[in-house]
């Protein structure tokens, strides 16, 4: 066996898998296709300040997987539990319905309704962040809390988010939600069902090691510091259209096809260039290849990928071409916090300028 690949097995039998992953039903949306998370941005431009960017992620640095994220199905008949939020209360969801824009009312316990299925699946086994994701296949909702336990005495959480898998709708400009960019995580997540399905349609979640304290559309909040040179939360990255995939096939090929066309978008702060992928068993076969340095991930460097442009200068959506007016602007509004100030705007204004005038 080569060495390599019997080392990359024996490294994630250690630290991945636990189980296969649920699989959702055949043909089950995620989110309408409008929504920005099923953006083709494949024709939208690249961002004036995507080389700064693109630097102060990594450009020299790999591209890996991240195996740690676990997904539990549930049906409209799981029972509701009580799950106490904690730091985030005032920004939670209180459930079991979507959202709620003003929060819990007034004197209402710090806490949440959520189907959390007994013997949750947790990231970490409830250690470290500690992410709980439940999509109600029956209802269409998803909900995720961050820093969960495991039920032991009781349900708690820092904070809970729900979203409905049929809108558009955003959270609260300033909300956080399981993750720091105020996003949902599960339709960012690279999923074994998607490689049997042989595609991926819809942008993956990826984190870098420090972000800007802005954030752009779709992001509702950041969790970064005032420099311009970092990213902002939801910044969007996009595999270049000159990156030769022709060399890569199977897993890898299908994973670097989505880079190119759906892209990667910034939703927490954490190890660079590393890609939010479920834990799941049916990846063994698969892991060598996705972490070769030759025909996987790792053979990317982040100098492969640019920013692109999904905002204009007020922070308003720009959605790909073919879509209708205002198409995946979503029910939440625009994309409020956005960092687009001063000389990024001023360039962002001469390029799209420079566009419409080729066009």
């Amino acid at each position: 066996m080569n060495p390599f690949l019997g080392v990359a097995v024996v490294a994630f039998l250690l630290l991945a898998p636990r189980a296969q992953q649920p699989d959702l039903p055949a043909g089950f949306p995620v989110f309408p296709a409008d929504n920005p998370w099923n953006w083709d941005v494949s024709g939208h431009a690249v961002h004036p300040s995507s080389a700064t960017y693109i630097n102060a992620i990594g450009a020299a640095d790999e591209v890996r997987a991240d195996f740690a994220f676990e997904v539990n199905l549930v049906t409209g008949t799981t029972p509701l539990v009580t799950v106490a939020f904690g730091g985030s209360a005032n920004e939670s969801d209180p459930g079991p319905g979507f959202g709620s824009p003003l929060g819990p009312p007034p004197g209402a316990p710090a806490g949440g309704s959520y189907p959390i299925p007994a013997g949750a699946r947790v990231e970490g086994g409830g250690a470290g962040d500690a992410h709980c994701i439940v999509v109600d296949t029956t209802n269409r909702l998803l909900y995720e809390t961050y820093r969960m336990n495991t039920g032991v005495p009781s349900w708690t959480a820092t904070n809970g988010a729900v979203f409905d898998l049929d809108s558009n709708a955003l959270r609260p400009d300033g909300w956080t939600s399981g993750d720091a960019a105020g996003l949902p995580i599960f339709p960012g997540l690279l999923r074994y069902d998607e490689i049997l399905a042989g595609q991926i349609t819809h942008a993956l979640r990826v984190t870098v090691p420090a972000t800007r304290n802005t954030h752009l559309y779709p992001a509702r909040h950041d969790a970064g510091v005032n420099n311009a040179t970092l990213p902002p939360m939801g910044l969007r990255l996009r595999l270049k259209s000159t990156f030769n995939t022709a060399a890569y096939t199977g897993t890898p090929r299908i994973v670097l096809e989505a880079l190119k066309k759906h892209g990667l978008i910034v939703a927490d702060n954490g190890t660079q260039w590393y890609i939010s992928t479920t834990v799941d068993d049916r990846w063994q076969a698969d892991v060598p290849y996705i972490n070769s340095t030759t025909q996987g991930l790792r053979a990317l460097r982040g100098s492969d990928f640019e920013a692109v442009l999904t905002v204009d200068v007020s922070g308003n959506p720009i959605p790909p071409s073919g879509l209708p007016p205002g198409g995946g602007g979503g029910g939440g509004g625009g994309g409020g916090g956005c960092g687009t100030l001063g000389l990024e705007a001023a360039l962002i204004v001469l390029l799209l300028a420079r566009l419409r005038h080729r066009s």
